[in-house]
């Protein structure tokens, strides 16, 4: 197998049972999209994108899906190791 089509098998097979919680909401932010999560006092930001060079943008765009998704206050904000899933918790005004 040569090198193309062993990459190209990696993806294909990296890219199986990838999917979006049915439950969350698609953002664009940029280039970008996320998939905004919302459970009780947490948010939860996935995006499928790929590449090594995106990593800020991507945290500061999970960060931005969040806020758009929510009229609380984004604390406790960090990234899940090796995916580009990102959580944090919110702190909700009294009367929400």
């Amino acid at each position: 197998m040569t090198r193309t089509a062993a990459v190209a098998a990696l993806v294909l097979l990296a890219s199986c049972g990838v999917a979006a919680d049915p439950r969350s909401t698609q953002v664009e932010i940029g280039q970008d999209t996320f998939y905004v999560l919302i459970e009780q006092d947490r948010a939860t930001v996935s995006n499928f994108a790929t590449g090594f060079d995106n990593t800020l943008r991507l945290r500061v765009g999970a960060r931005a899906a969040m806020e758009s998704q929510t009229d609380c206050t984004i604390s406790d904000f960090f990234k899940f190791d090796d995916v580009n899933k990102y959580q944090a918790r919110l702190i909700c005004p009294p009367n929400r």
